[in-house]
């Protein structure tokens, strides 16, 4: 990652190890992006202004299947959507330069500092975007304060944004020694160390088991039970790795199934997009289209179940019959699309 400044004290991100190319919109692949630095320290208290190095951690969340989401949800001028999920932008962003900026959105995400990031991001599409931090699991709520009830486009991007795993404060990752935490909102108050240490047997083998989807899940629970108290990522990760010794594949972490069990818990991430979708199909205005993109079975299969049970139930058109997956031109560009899965549905009455 190099640092770049202009005459004006605009900071540039440029990492030179990717590619850049431009879609069939005449899009551009955000892989070069242009924020004040001032501002963007402001949103990160200084954490990760101390040298040029510690930048990478600002490089922004790519979006996942770009094109493949501008042509489906074919935005038209003066349209209304909600980006339930906007992350630091990227989608949101595309879909108002492919309209030259004549949408009317409403961006909600539960993380304040991503909140900030896609704020400072599409600035100058501000008048036309309201921003609310809040839970997708309230989107109906949240959208019938914002007026948008009977909206044309409705945008879900499951995946975790990049800074979150580089962020050390919040354990999401055994790549770094972090406290137990894997809050993705600030608002939650169940964090990882409470499940790791305080579940009882039967509830964190249900965890390890339906969310981790973990064969070994008893052996892993009482090798965590055993080890009681465990403080930081790297004591889980190993603790995981001495349960997992004989029968993980070596081609991935032994722990990482058992980190995304324990995130989905402590942020009750299945429970909240049943309930997110669910006001999703209600709200979409006829013709409108709700596109999901997952990065994992348990919530492919919420969503693909969801849409067929719609589409046999009527008023609905599956536009993705099977789910749009990255090429492998776009893996190779951001390894972290591998498992992305798009569904789309359009609402017919």
């Amino acid at each position: 990652m190099t640092e770049n400044k202009n005459k004006n004290g605009v900071l540039y991100f440029l990492n030179p190890n990717k590619k850049f190319r431009s879609d069939s919109f005449g899009l551009t692949a955000r892989f070069l992006d242009i924020l004040p630095k001032e501002e963007v320290g402001k949103i990160f208290n200084n954490q990760y202004m101390e040298n040029k190095n510690s930048l990478a951690h600002l490089e922004f969340h790519k979006p996942v299947l770009l094109n493949e989401v501008v042509s489906l949800l074919a935005p038209q001028a003066n349209e209304r959507l909600i980006d339930a999920t906007v992350g630091t932008g990227g989608h949101l962003l595309a879909l108002f330069e492919k309209t030259a900026g004549r949408l009317k959105a409403l961006a909600i995400d539960k993380n304040s500092r991503s909140l900030k990031l896609a704020q400072l991001r599409l600035s100058r599409f501000a008048k036309n975007i309201v921003f609310v931090r809040e839970d997708f699991a309230n989107l109906k709520t949240v959208a019938r304060r914002a007026g948008f009830l009977e909206v044309e486009m409705i945008l879900f991007d499951l995946g975790v944004a990049s800074w979150q795993f580089q962020d050390e404060n919040l354990g999401l990752s055994f790549a770094k020694d972090a406290p137990l935490d894997m809050r993705l909102s600030e608002k939650g108050s169940k964090t990882a160390f409470v499940v790791v240490n305080n579940y009882n047997r039967a509830d964190l083998e249900r965890v390890i088991r339906e969310y981790g989807e973990e064969k070994e899940y008893k052996k892993i629970a009482d090798f965590i039970i055993r080890a009681r108290p465990i403080y930081s990522t790297k004591e889980l990760a190993d603790v995981v790795t001495k349960a997992k010794k004989e029968t993980f594949p070596k081609k991935i972490h032994p722990a990482t199934k058992v980190f995304q069990a324990i995130r989905i818990e402590v942020n009750e991430e299945l429970s909240a997009l049943e309930e997110g979708l669910k006001a999703a199909l209600e709200i979409l205005a006829t013709g409108g289209r709700l596109a999901v993109i997952s990065y994992h079975s348990l919530e492919d299969r919420i969503v693909k179940r969801l849409f067929l049970t719609k589409k046999r139930e009527g008023g609905f058109l599956l536009l993705t019959k099977k789910p749009l997956q990255p090429t492998p031109q776009e893996v190779y560009i951001n390894p972290s699309s591998r498992s992305a899965k798009l569904r789309v549905i359009k609402k017919l009455t």
